[in-house]
């Protein structure tokens, strides 16, 4: 998986229609990368997630089917490595996006998408996508269970899980629409 940033225009156009679509841009010098893919579920249209912030009441939330907390290890003053709580993934969350509103972001390109006022601090926010990029490729399998909820809405939409989920039927249209 790769962070990635989400054409605004096309989030607008979502939005439209699911108002709880993630941003990515909140201002020049906070940026929230989306990821991707998650899965592609056909050729060229592709879901992504994002990592939430952590909350105070997401510290006592359980790991769920469509909720994953992300820890990434820190050392700590006495040196040992610790798990610090970096972020949320809310799977229900995820959404379809063509290919062609996707930009990949890279440690090479990120002041494209965000300010650093050093180099220290630009040092720092790539350390800390990598090691999130880490534990949502090897530690979390997210990719896997974004795709195995995908498929219990599809085949239980009535369930409870199912209906905190995205209408993703119809964002895949959507995403479709774009790119006629």
């Amino acid at each position: 998986m790769n962070w990635c940033s989400i054409d605004e225009t096309y989030l607008n156009y979502l939005k439209s229609y699911e108002s709880r679509i993630p941003y990515s841009d909140y201002g020049v010098n906070h940026f929230n990368p989306f990821f991707r893919p998650l899965f592609e579920i056909e050729p060229g249209i592709i879901f992504v997630g994002a990592i939430s912030h952590p909350q105070d009441r997401h510290r006592k939330m359980k790991n769920k089917p469509d909720f994953r907390k992300i820890f990434i290890p820190v050392h700590g003053r006495d040196g040992r490595i610790k798990k610090h709580f970096a972020g949320v993934v809310h799977l229900n969350y995820m959404f379809p996006a063509p290919e062609s509103a996707i930009f990949n972001v890279t440690a090479q390109n990120i002041t494209n998408f965000r300010r650093f006022s050093t180099e220290q601090q630009k040092s720092k926010y790539i350390d800390l996508l990598n090691k999130e990029l880490k534990v949502i490729n090897n530690e979390e399998n997210i990719a896997s269970r974004a795709y195995k909820l995908y498929l219990r809405k599809q085949k239980f939409p009535q369930y409870p899980i199912s209906r905190r989920c995205f209408n993703y039927d119809k964002l895949i249209d959507l995403a479709k629409k774009w790119n006629d």
